[in-house]
């Protein structure tokens, strides 16, 4: 749903992102866009609370 939110906003996106973070990075790039949009808040909320598995406290 997000990918085609931003295929829609921005025709030249490409669907590389590599996880989560690289998302939240995508919606961040196109913010103008996608401020007025619920989801493109809680992309950027769980992006900023998921706990990092991979480097814990």
């Amino acid at each position: 749903m997000v990918i085609e939110k931003l295929k829609e906003i921005d025709p030249e996106y490409k669907d590389s992102h590599i996880g989560f973070g690289s998302l939240a990075s995508d919606v961040l790039e196109h913010w103008e866009a996608l401020w007025d949009w619920d989801i493109s808040y809680d992309i950027i909320i769980l992006e900023n609370y998921i706990p990092d598995t991979h480097n814990p406290y």
